[in-house]
């Protein structure tokens, strides 16, 4: 008995080992794959943002030829866009002039007067303590004039002695000699041009002065100022002032000199400083004709033309497709948040980088056409064409196989990419921007095909309107040219809608796509399919017309696609053509094949309509949109009837056994239908169908369903699923009223509920919920 328990436990440790390893194998091989989605996703953009790339500046591929002076040009060449050239000759007069004009300098060196300044302290002090010691005077002359350097004569030195050599001579003679050191003193101004300014460098703290040449003092000058000052100072000792003069006038020497390297230095700065003239050549303009010599003024222009596309034509290109690299990238993350499961096939990646594409090229080559015509016919500008092109059809193509929202995340993605075509116009973003985003939002779920064609003339007209504002806010008042661009808006947002219409059908086929426009199609009675389904199941026909007609009441209220979901109530059941004697409602006077089967075998007859379905939709190209809720409409739900009629048989029975594959529903659309068909069934099979029966069915069958978790995946709320169960309620109230049994004979009278009931029990024949 041990051993079987310990066999047991090993072997429930093994199973879950296994279990362990294998939810490990999955999750590696899950992100594994993911990885290899996402990477091959991101080349591909690459490669879709390097081809626009290269075609916005095709000279990364196309060499360029390059002219010299005396070469003959072999085509005409004319500007590629509006571009400065430098006019060098001018340029070069203002950088000469300026040299002429820049101020020398000159370096002022304030260690001369410190100097003077400190000899005449020391000899005034030596003059003072020999007067106290009572030196011989012919002494202390001959030791102040060696101190000093100069040469007095004896009345002056004894004027100079009387006074005691007294503290405020010194003071006055460093009044007199101070203000014209610093003022600067020069050799001579022989060598400067009259009336220049010069830049004054002080040696000892490096600061720098402006001063006009007038300032400055020569030699003879400085004289002549230490006279006046002197005077000045000693006003009312003229034996005094002439003494002082005569010391100061000995003291001074030139502290101003000449610095060729600092005055070139200068000079070149100013140089530098002076701004090239530029003048402007406008996109179109004939730059050199074929078989035209050129000179220097075309090979001017030419390499200022070449400049200007590139001086790093590789970074450049990279710059740009990784630009475009990242507005591409955010618009899939923007638009796989806004739609769940969008983007996240590669059908829906390449639906979008072809779309993207295509409108890109679309937009190079009409603005190609545009250049040449406007180069011939002056009526139109270089931007006129621009206005023309259809880029509004992308939102109405994104919008006409999503929803608006995603309509609009393209309708911006193209906008900026006729920004960047159009090198970063702004009004050209408003513009494309504005017109997009009124087509998706105005388009919304188009039931019919005029409704492109409106919503076309209404972007239209808007983009007219945007022309219209764009002039007056540039104050340009040329009404002919105001003229021809609003017939050109116009005319972009009527071509719009053609492109939509005729792209439609291409890309269904392409991308197996269902369109609003094919579900108008398929939502017509006499298509093949639904004629088959009349004729081999009429049970289901008539089940799958109510379905129809449940869902589309509720599904503009929550949010829905109306069209869509009543084109899928049409066909979700499609896959009971196949075996629809095998389905109660097809079972009209026969007797029920599921009696002689076992009740698995019973339940993979009624899974297998799903696979049959969906194989149909595709043979038929119904598109993803059916196919997806032929997948979704029963879930993971449970086939009650028979797994309790198994479970009867068996204890042991599994219950996955006898529940659908799933999806569950991913798409309020999908949801609708799951609930309408389950509600159908079971209205159906009621035996007094009274209103209050009804709306009790209805309440139980959506209640059930979502606690069982099939609603889980969609995004309907239970907002939403109050508003349904009323709408729900109403429309079966409806079909499933009571009536009136016309007597024969011609004899009138009613019928009581209860009296119709019990012959309805007396009757009816047992149906099984499928």
């Amino acid at each position: 008995m041990e051993k079987s328990k310990y066999s047991a436990f090993l072997k429930l440790q093994l199973n879950n080992f296994k279990v362990r390893v294998a939810r490990r194998d999955l999750k590696v091989g899950y992100l594994k794959g993911l990885y290899s989605i996402f990477s091959m996703q991101f080349i591909s953009i690459m490669l879709i943002s390097l081809l626009m790339a290269v075609a916005l500046y095709p000279n990364f591929l196309i060499p360029v030829k390059h002219y010299g002076i005396g070469d003959i040009a072999e085509r005409d060449i004319k500007a590629s866009q509006d571009f400065l050239v430098q006019d060098r000759v001018t340029t070069e007069k203002r950088q000469k002039q300026a040299e002429v004009n820049a101020p020398a300098v000159y370096d002022l060196d304030e260690g001369k007067w410190l100097d003077i300044k400190e000899r005449l302290g020391q000899a005034f002090k030596e003059m003072r303590e020999a007067s106290l010691k009572k030196a011989s005077d012919k002494n202390m002359e001959q030791r102040f004039e060696d101190i000093l350097g100069i040469k007095l004569s004896n009345k002056q030195f004894f004027l100079l002695k009387e006074e005691e050599f007294a503290p405020y001579l010194e003071e006055g003679i460093y009044q007199i000699l101070e203000p014209v050191f610093l003022q600067g003193i020069i050799k001579s101004k022989s060598k400067l041009p009259p009336k220049t300014d010069i830049i004054i460098r002080f040696k000892g703290s490096g600061r720098k002065e402006t001063s006009h040449l007038e300032n400055i003092l020569t030699l003879t000058e400085a004289k002549r100022e230490i006279l006046r000052l002197s005077y000045t100072v000693y006003k009312n000792r003229r034996d005094l002032a002439e003494t002082a003069r005569i010391v100061c006038q000995n003291s001074l020497e030139p502290n101003l000199v000449y610095n060729p390297a600092e005055t070139q230095k200068q000079k070149q700065g100013v140089v530098s400083a002076v701004k090239p003239v530029f003048y402007q050549v406008k996109k179109g303009e004939m730059l050199v004709r074929e078989g035209e010599k050129i000179g220097q003024e075309q090979l001017t222009k030419l390499e200022a033309q070449q400049k200007g596309v590139s001086q790093q034509p590789l970074i450049l290109l990279l710059g740009v497709t990784f630009l475009i690299t990242g507005l591409i990238m955010v618009s899939e993350k923007a638009a796989s948040l806004m739609q769940k499961g969008f983007l996240q096939t590669w059908q829906d990646h390449l639906f979008w980088l072809v779309l993207i594409l295509f409108f890109f090229m679309l937009g190079q080559i009409g603005l190609g056409i545009g250049n040449l015509l406007s180069n011939n016919f002056l009526i139109f500008s270089s931007i006129s064409f621009a206005y023309a092109l259809p880029l509004a059809a992308g939102a109405m193509l994104v919008t006409s196989f999503t929803e608006p929202k995603l309509g609009i995340i393209f309708g911006t993605l193209l906008a900026a990419l006729a920004a960047l075509l159009l090198k970063s116009q702004a009004i050209i973003f408003v513009y494309f921007l504005i017109g997009s985003w009124w087509a998706a939002l105005r388009l919304g779920y188009c039931h019919s095909r005029n409704r492109l064609i409106k919503v076309g003339i209404e972007v239209g007209i808007l983009q007219m309107l945007l022309i219209i504002v764009y002039h007056l806010l540039n104050q340009k008042y040329n009404v002919w040219q105001l003229t021809v661009n609003m017939g050109l808006g116009g005319l972009g947002g009527l071509m719009a809608s053609v492109f939509a219409l005729g792209l439609t059908p291409l890309i269904e086929m392409t991308f197996d796509y269902t369109s609003d426009i094919r579900l108008l199609e398929l939502a017509n009675l006499d298509q093949p399919m639904l004629k088959e389904l009349m004729a081999n199941a009429p049970g289901t026909y008539h089940h799958s017309v109510i379905v129809s007609q449940l869902v589309e009441a509720p599904a503009e209220e929550i949010g829905a696609n109306p069209l869509l979901a009543k084109v899928a109530g049409y066909y979700h059941d499609l896959g009971k053509i196949k075996k629809p004697l095998y389905f109660v409602e097809n079972q009209i006077g026969v007797e029920n094949k599921h009696n002689s089967l076992a009740p698995s075998l019973s339940a993979l007859i009624l899974i297998s309509h799903i696979k049959d379905g969906v194989d149909l939709a595709k043979q038929y190209r119904l598109g993803g949109k059916i196919i997806n809720i032929i997948k979704q409409h029963h879930g993971t739900s449970l086939i009650a009837y028979f797994y309790q009629k198994a479970k009867e048989q068996n204890s042991n029975v599994k219950e996955i056994d006898f529940r659908y594959p799933g999806p569950k529903p991913q798409t309020k659309e999908a949801g609708l239908v799951m609930l309408a068909d389950a509600v159908e069934a079971a209205c159906r099979s009621l035996i007094d169908p009274t209103p209050a029966r009804i709306e009790g069915t209805v309440h139980k069958v959506i209640t059930n369903i979502f606690l069982d978790g099939q609603l889980d995946a969609c995004e309907l709320t239970l907002k939403d699923l109050h508003k349904i169960e009323e709408r729900f309620s109403k429309i079966l109230t409806g079909i499933f009223h009571q009536r009136i049994e016309y007597p024969e004979e011609g004899v009138s009278y009613a019928i009581s509920s209860k009296e119709e009931a019990g012959k309805k029990d007396k009757t009816s024949t047992g149906r099984i919920k499928t």
